[in-house]
């Protein structure tokens, strides 16, 4: 690859807070020296077959989403239509008459063999406060295969044919499902999800979802991945080492599968060993679904603490399997109650074991009520590396009628959520994501509810929070050393930026638009191919390690 000169740019390299340069050059991939002045001119015209002149925009390091779920947000894409849609100010529909309407019309023009799949129902921003029962969906569009899954992914609402797929008897059942359930498969849910799923609509959907990657300015991809503890069966898994390998993003993949020993295949096309995420290795739900472990009652009268899935002795056995072949972790926990539970865990590898943890960067997914005790065990005592989804919280806040927090949770609990400054006061490592296709996969709409999270004392700098979503998502891959900031020597993955953010107006940051997306010094494009050729120039791309 030839040199390439890039100038009349404002970089920052955010391998320290205000280092910024005018120029660079990139060969072979890789930045090989950084300018804090333009070059002189003449420089500039020996180069000019090979430059580019940045016109006075801003270049960051390419951002890294560390955790989302790639196949499911590729069948998202093409299977399911977004119920609650937020317009001038407000959430619709606002009641379950709206949501039969939506259901209605939605049956109508769509064939009686096609599953009705709709996500993102934010059930507070509902009058009745809940998801429609299965005799509501049988009487809106009888004998249709319907599913509404709830903003948060860990609650449902399936007509009776849609329970009879699962296995289950309608009969006495209301069609609500969650994780505290003695009938909850995910498995099961995940496969009548993408039941229909075909190779049309697979690529349609990789082409779609990178498309939004490289709109956004996502030059890396955390894939969790698998719902299943048989690898070679799990369609997600499946796709990840066919397909995945061959995507222009830089992904990197979390099976997760419950026992490490089933993963060898995986492990021989993967850059370093890594197990969890979600599914097999939930601790336990989320707030929306009321299934979020804690140690007070959801408010509201009830008894419900939330659900938790595994104790520290249930998931303890698979941690040292992974520990004990040099494997990373990553585990889901929201809730209070979870977040011990697991941090218990965590403290029976180290100590009780004598295993040194902190080589293999192990992380705690979401981390989002923590204790001031648990922030202490988690950073000071277990170096483990908290990977949030504060855009949500933000969301949450600001979007009128959600208010989700304040609605189910006590007070005291409510001003625990996403402690990001706490964290990284204490020397924490934040990695920035987006639970994509639980929210968008816009990583400045997180980046943006980091800046301004609702607990004032929490927010942190958008230096800060930039380095979440590139030093600090390299880092957890054991990539720091060649991507995530822009220097001498690391590949040359950067973006160019319609504004610069240190110069924005913190509530403007979520408009930040991305003009151009390179990584490996090569510029992304968007594509828009007919299935059958878009699969063809994927098959013949190069094969990543992931």
């Amino acid at each position: 690859m030839e040199d390439l000169l890039i100038y009349n740019a404002k970089i920052y390299s955010l391998e320290k807070e205000g280092e910024n340069f005018s120029a660079m050059t990139i060969k072979n991939g890789r930045i090989t020296e950084l300018y804090p002045d333009n070059p002189p001119l003449d420089c500039i015209r020996k180069m000019s077959r090979n430059s580019i002149d940045a016109e006075n925009q801003t270049i960051l390091p390419g951002l890294i989403d560390s955790h989302m779920h790639f196949v499911m947000t590729v069948a998202m894409s093409v299977l399911s239509t977004p119920i609650s849609v937020y317009q001038d100010g407000e959430f619709s529909p606002k009641n379950l008459a709206e949501v039969k309407e939506i259901i209605k019309t939605n049956s109508q023009v769509s064939s009686k063999s096609t599953p009705l799949i709709f996500n993102n129902y934010v059930i507070p921003t509902i009058e009745e406060n809940r998801l429609p029962t299965r005799m509501e969906l049988d009487q809106w569009a009888p004998n249709r295969l319907i599913t509404i899954i709830a903003i948060d992914g860990h609650s449902f609402s399936l007509s009776s044919e849609g329970l009879r797929k699962l296995g289950i008897n309608p009969e006495n059942h209301d069609g609500i499902l969650n994780e505290d359930m003695e009938e909850f498969n995910m498995d099961k849910l995940v496969n009548l999800f993408t039941s229909t799923l075909n190779i049309k609509l697979l690529v349609e959907g990789i082409q779609k979802t990178i498309n939004s990657a490289i709109d956004k300015g996502l030059v890396g991809l955390h894939c969790l991945e698998g719902f299943q503890d048989d690898p070679s069966a799990d369609l997600s898994l499946k796709v990840m080492k066919l397909v995945g390998r061959k995507i222009p993003l830089k992904l990197r993949l979390y099976p997760q599968v419950k026992h490490v020993s089933k993963l060898n295949p995986y492990f021989k096309k993967m850059r370093s060993r890594r197990i969890g995420g979600c599914g097999a290795w939930d601790m336990d739900g989320a707030v929306g679904a009321k299934t979020a472990a804690f140690e007070k009652p959801y408010l509201g009268g009830s008894d419900n603490y939330g659900s938790l899935l595994l104790t520290k002795d249930e998931i303890f056995p698979l941690m040292y399997a992974a520990q004990s072949s040099g494997t990373q972790i990553t585990t889901h926990a929201i809730g209070t109650t979870a977040i011990n539970e697991l941090l218990e865990a965590h403290t029976l590898l180290k100590t009780e074991f004598g295993i040194d943890t902190k080589n293999l960067r192990h992380r705690i997914d979401h981390f989002e009520f923590p204790t001031k005790e648990a922030i202490d065990r988690a950073i000071t005592d277990l170096d483990l590396l908290i990977v949030p989804q504060p855009g949500f919280n933000w969301v949450d806040a600001n979007y009128p009628g959600m208010n989700t927090y304040n609605k189910f949770l006590d007070p005291e609990i409510v001003q625990r959520q996403n402690p990001m400054k706490t964290i990284i006061g204490k020397g924490g490592i934040i990695c920035g994501s987006s639970d994509s296709p639980v929210q968008s996969l816009d990583p400045w709409l997180q980046i943006h509810g980091m800046v301004n999270f609702p607990i004032e004392s929490e927010r942190i700098s958008i230096y800060e929070a930039l380095r979440t979503y590139t030093y600090n998502g390299a880092y957890a891959t054991f990539e720091e050393n060649d991507r995530g900031t822009i220097k001498s020597g690391k590949y040359a993955d950067f973006i160019m930026l319609s504004q610069d953010p240190f110069d924005t107006n913190p509530e403007n940051l979520l408009y930040i638009k991305v003009n151009k997306t390179f990584i490996n010094g090569i510029e992304l494009k968007k594509t828009n191919l007919a299935p059958i050729p878009y699969l063809v120039k994927l098959l013949f791309s190069k094969t990543n390690l992931i």
